[in-house]
């Protein structure tokens, strides 16, 4: 929705297993419903950008996934990656996370343990820059990882700002969480999860985590659209498909 505001003149795709909860779109976004383990449902060469953020967890098959989105860009046009590493750090390089926040370390370890068993690679956010170096058809990649803290405890206004939001995003996320840690023998993991958003409270300690991005351009030269006529309006010119599942 951001993007959309912020590039009217640009189209907007956004696709998810379920509808979001937001009664009015901007005018140059469009919503769909299809689940993307299962492929894309679009035709080649169709989109000039993709945006893949945050559905390792859900994916069983990530490269595929990767391949896929590939297919639908357009030669020249980008393909833009973010991924979550979670494991738990210090602002202080020289700190221990496991020492200062267990619990959150702990039920955070398990989650990992359970993806595993269901095939689901937790470790994607940290090899996302081989997954991605491994779909062929892409020409350029620039790999980088962003510190973002998990709790609003920096005086700097954007990554207070991040940590607010991270906070709210880890309040909820054990109920996601849920299923997939009974499966893997947690008797309490509500409890558990608890005693980490407890822990979490504690601002002092300044956890972070790490996010891997990557921007790669697909082969080619970004030309017009196929159908392209120069009496459309801009937003009618460029197509940008975000994915967030």
């Amino acid at each position: 929705m951001e993007m959309a505001e912020a590039f009217p003149n640009v189209m907007i795709t956004g696709v998810d297993l379920c509808h979001p909860p937001i009664p009015n779109f901007p005018k140059n976004f469009h919503f769909e419903i299809h689940d993307v383990t299962k492929g894309q449902e679009y035709a080649d060469e169709v989109f000039d950008v993709v945006h893949v953020r945050d559905i390792h967890a859900g994916m069983p098959d990530y490269l595929g996934m990767l391949v896929e989105c590939v297919r639908v860009l357009r030669p020249g046009g980008y393909l833009l990656v973010k991924e979550i590493e979670w494991i738990p750090r210090l602002s202080d390089p020289e700190g221990n996370a496991e020492e200062r926040f267990p619990a959150i370390c702990a039920i955070l370890r398990s989650f990992a343990e359970a993806l595993n068993e269901r095939n689901l690679d937790p470790w994607v956010g940290l090899n996302l820059e081989s997954y991605v170096g491994n779909v062929p058809g892409l020409s350029e990649m620039a790999y980088s990882r962003h510190l973002v803290p998990m709790t609003p405890w920096s005086d700097d206004p954007i990554l207070h700002y991040t940590g607010r939001m991270t906070q709210l995003a880890m309040a909820i996320l054990g109920g996601t969480m849920r299923i997939m840690l009974m499966d893997h023998g947690e008797s309490d993991p509500d409890g558990r999860y608890e005693a980490g958003i407890e822990e979490l409270k504690d601002l002092t300690g300044e956890p972070v985590w790490f996010f891997g991005s990557v921007v790669a351009r697909k082969a080619g030269e970004l030309g017009d659209p196929e159908g392209w006529d120069s009496e459309t309006t801009d937003a009618e010119q460029e197509q940008d498909a975000d994915e967030d599942q």
